[in-house]
């Protein structure tokens, strides 16, 4: 093969796993990386901008009124395992916006995921009203389910490893 004739195949290559990288579902949210970022990196992001932080018993913590993906959530998650951040979770209810507003979230989030990660839909665990696309190394899940009393979307980002992770070392201690 001529040095041309390479050349245009490592470029093809080049281009092809680009394609490839770009199009696997986002593991970054603000300046927070799943499977890196630790949290005290997120607490120190929030301090920084006087944001108030809930923290919870299970090393979890929460902020209100994050803006994401063209919409102000009031409460988002971050949950850790071994000090990495695994899974965020970001949650609006009827109890903070309208039905009507929430309805048309739903719409928008549907179909944003699904054109930007059609082929990693995963049919089988997806319902009407809950959609999940998993290509391998991240799950985006969209939820429009009644929680707590009231009907409310939920939209999470999971690191599927650090999750199988914590799942096992949880069902160790059984």
């Amino acid at each position: 093969m001529g040095t041309i004739s390479k050349k245009i195949v490592i470029l093809c290559l080049l281009i092809f796993n680009s394609v490839c990288i770009e199009a696997q579902i986002q593991r970054k949210f603000f300046s927070f990386n799943l499977g890196k970022t630790t949290r005290h990196e997120i607490i120190n992001y929030y301090k920084v901008r006087n944001q108030k932080i809930w923290y919870s018993k299970d090393t979890s913590i929460s902020v209100s009124q994050v803006n994401f993906g063209g919409h102000t959530w009031p409460v988002v998650y971050f949950s850790f395992h071994k000090d990495k951040l695994y899974h965020v979770y970001f949650s609006d209810s009827e109890g903070f916006t309208p039905i009507e507003s929430l309805d048309l979230l739903w719409k928008r989030l549907t179909s944003t995921l699904s054109s930007k990660y059609d082929s990693y839909y995963d049919e089988y665990e997806s319902t009407y009203n809950v959609k999940e696309f998993n290509d391998n190394r991240t799950k985006a899940i969209l939820k429009y389910e009644y929680f707590e009393g009231s009907k409310g979307i939920i939209l999470m980002y999971i690191d599927t490893s650090l999750q199988r992770e914590k799942i096992i070392s949880e069902n160790d201690e059984l």
